[in-house]
């Protein structure tokens, strides 16, 4: 068993960076999605189900952005982490001389 952290600060960063990544592919897939059903819904004009699916596509598209939003934080929050590992890494190797 081992004492301490045994945390990778680059590998969080990768992390991080991955997730922020996602989060901007999201977004970009939002915007090409976006106003589809508007275009559909012309077709179908004066029915109901126009009506319906445009507000499904606002449904979802509020849902996936907020879903973006929370993925680019928590990358951008492992980012931080790994900077704070590694300062505090750096703090215990002067202390300790353990260069």
């Amino acid at each position: 068993m081992s004492e301490g952290f045994d945390v990778d600060p680059e590998a969080l960063r990768g992390t991080g960076d991955g997730l922020i990544a996602l989060a901007d592919d999201i977004g970009a897939s939002v915007g090409e999605l976006s106003g589809e059903s508007a275009a559909l819904g012309g077709l179908n004009q004066g029915f109901e189900a126009s009506t319906t699916l445009i507000d499904a596509e606002s449904q979802w598209q509020a849902a996936v952005e907020t879903l973006g939003a929370r993925t680019a934080a928590g990358g951008g929050l492992l980012k931080e982490n790994a900077d704070e590992y590694s300062r505090l890494d750096e703090e215990a190797r002067i202390s300790f001389v353990l260069e």
